[in-house]
């Protein structure tokens, strides 16, 4: 019996351990696909959502200007100050977690692969150097930079969040110094709590994601440590 109280043989033992071997690794790149996938849905999501919401909130704003209507001109303010950047950033947390996932997996993975190159004679059995990939693709920030693979390749998407919620409040600015000067803004003398507070939000928002993207760097920069027990 391979599970019973005699030990199995060293050929079964040897099976069983590259069985187990293949599937986690299988599994475990299957995983960090997974996270990808997850991560350009979101993407696209929320730049679905920021066309969707600035359309319906501008023709919102039109309406309740044309009849002075105030009640539906705080909520036009609330939706571009704090409703839309706050969908805005919890999705790019979202997204953070996505690509947490899949480092956590591929740091998982380098570990496994220097444990096995690290078997006595594998390389000169094989004539290669098998189990390489996510240590190929591995890129300290130390020695890359900003070239190196946890950085520039987030550069472009981490632009959309960024730039979204940027979006959203420019257009609050541009609704609030319009609304100001056509005396809508009631109570007038606390009108200047709408472009600050939404500021002060989005402010806390980026420091929260900062945290959040330190600590995936640290986890792309690492090798987990697993024991070499291949």
């Amino acid at each position: 019996m391979l599970f019973g109280k005699k030990a199995a043989p060293d050929d079964q033992v040897s099976a069983l351990s590259r069985a187990i071997l293949i599937e986690e690794h299988s599994s475990l790149r299957a995983e960090i696909l997974a996270s990808y996938g997850y991560a350009q849905s979101i993407v696209k999501w929320t730049l679905t959502a920021f066309v969707s919401i600035s359309a319906a909130g501008l023709i919102a704003i039109y309406n309740a200007v044309s009849t002075d209507n105030a009640i539906l001109v705080d909520v036009t303010l609330i939706i571009f100050g704090f409703g839309l950047p706050g969908i805005v950033w919890l999705n790019a947390w979202t997204w953070l977690g996505e690509l947490y996932r899949a480092e956590r997996a591929g740091s998982y993975l380098r570990a496994v692969e220097a444990d096995i190159a690290n078997v006595p004679g594998i390389t000169k059995h094989l004539g290669f150097q098998p189990a390489r990939w996510e240590t190929f693709i591995w890129s300290n920030r130390k020695v890359r930079g900003l070239w190196g693979k946890q950085t520039i390749t987030y550069l472009g998407t981490a632009g959309v969040f960024f730039g979204a919620a940027f979006g959203s409040v420019v257009i609050l600015v541009v609704l609030w110094a319009e609304l100001a000067d056509n005396g809508v803004l009631h109570p007038a003398e606390l009108a200047w709590l709408w472009p600050i507070g939404s500021a002060l939000a989005n402010a806390g928002c980026v420091i929260v994601c900062g945290v959040i993207y330190r600590r995936l760097m640290t986890l792309g920069d690492a090798v987990a440590p697993v024991p070499a027990t291949l």
